[in-house]
């Protein structure tokens, strides 16, 4: 816990300092979109403590980003409050999101990226292949 602390302290202090951060600009994040994000992945009573604003995991390993913010919360999942500690990531097309890559159960192939935004959810197929 204290390692992945410094981590997180680490790179907040480079973010800002860093001339890729300021390549496309995030807008913020605010508590009410992450509540809608989380809860479209499927919470119920949303109660967002805080956002950490450039501290993300990505496949398990923490990095910075100014694109990216780390989301403190706790909801119902199930009918059992849950704690919820959620990497969310910008686009400018798409805003805030998460994402997982769907995968077929018996072969492992990757099958469609899923997408969750404050507007829902949706997938993204792979694109057919011109001939």
């Amino acid at each position: 816990m204290t390692t992945k602390l410094i981590a997180i302290l680490f790179c907040l202090s480079f973010i800002g300092s860093s001339p890729a951060t300021h390549a496309a600009e995030a807008k913020p994040l605010k508590k009410p979109e992450a509540a809608k994000i989380i809860e479209a992945i499927g919470y119920k009573d949303v109660a967002v403590a805080a956002i950490i604003l450039g501290a993300v995991q990505f496949e398990g390993s923490p990095f910075c980003a100014s694109s990216g913010a780390q989301i403190i919360a706790i909801g119902t999942k199930k009918g059992v409050v849950q704690r919820i500690v959620q990497s969310v990531y910008y686009d400018d097309d798409l805003g805030w999101f998460f994402f997982q890559y769907g995968e077929d159960q018996k072969d492992k192939h990757v099958t469609e990226i899923r997408i969750w935004t404050a507007n829902g959810y949706k997938e993204v197929p792979p694109q057919a292949k011109a001939n």
